[in-house]
């Protein structure tokens, strides 16, 4: 547990007068703390530092409780491209060629939520999602002089969000990350278009959504100092048991109630977006039929 942790939890110089740490003699006179010390962190008055004597104070984050919501509504389908190709020649034959580049995603983004909020560290993650896995599917669909060719291509990606945002005591409020997977793909349709015909090319991607909603539970333990201005009975393991009392004692962190019993859960939403599937499309060929067209006005005989 950081100093910067310490301050996200509202502990600084007042925790001098915290009522759990006055200390109480044989006469029943109290006494208040003249320094406290947690890891490198020095209030008040304290020899050295609580990590020198062996004493620590951490963090504890548990594996992330992760609930996918059911029923969402799926994203309607995205044109990537619609074209006609048409030969206009009586006579001879044309070929068509019919290329799209496209992107095969992934995206998972976190937010996380709540009034009590703290910085966990680059080091210290969670792991939201341990696979993103993604899979697409390129189909291409050809339909020319009777044949029907298709093809499929699956593929996965992995990664591991990790929850290393800067979150503030005190603040309703939400610190997002991402992480994307993608890579670039390209699909080519081609042909021969007969005399006078046309034929149309159609490229469409499929989008899946997915919501989670998560708790991270955290846990505090460990020791930190106190330094009182008389010497107190030792209360607690890791310090040795002295009869006549030391200045500087030992005290477990669950002593000053730092949340909920030093526990809580840290709750947050997440979200995966899929680009998975594009599906190229020919569809059957059109022939172009001739119209012949009255005149308006008939010309002048004679």
């Amino acid at each position: 547990m950081t100093t910067q942790n310490l301050a996200e939890l509202g502990i600084t110089e007042s925790i001098l007068d915290h009522p759990k740490l006055v200390y109480t003699d044989a006469s029943g006179k109290k006494h208040k703390p003249l320094g406290v010390s947690i890891n490198e962190t020095v209030f008040g008055v304290f020899p050295g530092t609580a990590l020198e004597r062996g004493w620590i104070t951490y963090m504890n984050i548990g594996e992330p409780l992760i609930e996918e919501r059911s029923s969402l509504a799926q994203p309607p389908p995205d044109t990537l491209s619609a074209r006609v190709y048409v030969n206009r020649d009586t006579t001879a034959p044309r070929k068509f060629e019919d290329t799209v580049e496209f992107s095969i995603s992934n995206t998972f983004s976190w937010s996380v939520q709540g009034t009590l909020q703290l910085t966990l560290g680059a080091k210290e993650s969670a792991s939201l999602q341990k696979m993103i896995q993604t899979q697409h599917t390129v189909r291409q669909s050809y339909k020319e002089s009777g044949t029907d060719t298709a093809y499929t291509v699956q593929e996965q990606a992995t990664g591991q969000a990790e929850l290393s945002g800067e979150l503030m005591l005190a603040l309703t409020g939400s610190v997002s990350g991402s992480l994307t997977t993608s890579w670039t793909s390209r699909s080519t349709v081609s042909g021969d278009l007969v005399a006078n015909s046309r034929v149309e090319t159609r490229a469409t991607q499929r989008r899946v959504a997915k919501n989670y909603s998560y708790e991270i539970p955290i846990a505090f333990a460990g020791h930190f100092a106190v330094n009182y201005p008389v010497k107190a009975s030792t209360l607690t393991p890791p310090q040795d048991y002295i009869a006549e009392g030391v200045a500087v004692v030992a005290r477990n962190i669950a002593d000053i109630e730092l949340v909920r019993d030093s526990k809580f859960r840290q709750r947050g939403a997440a979200e995966s977006v899929s680009a998975l599937a594009v599906e190229h499309t020919v569809f059957e060929r059109e022939l172009l039929t001739a119209d012949e067209q009255q005149l308006h006005k008939k010309p002048k005989q004679g």
